[in-house]
């Protein structure tokens, strides 16, 4: 089993921070894509 961290932002800047981050504890990490129409926000 692994636990995979998960990256959900709406901007560039945060996205970059967390990925930076996550990549001190991790060789993967999840990112979810919303179009603003499926997933409103």
């Amino acid at each position: 089993m692994r636990i995979v961290p998960a990256i959900l932002t709406d901007k560039l800047d945060d996205f970059r921070n967390m990925l930076d981050i996550a990549k001190g504890f991790t060789d993967y990490v999840q990112v979810d894509f919303m179009d603003g129409v499926f997933v409103p926000s």
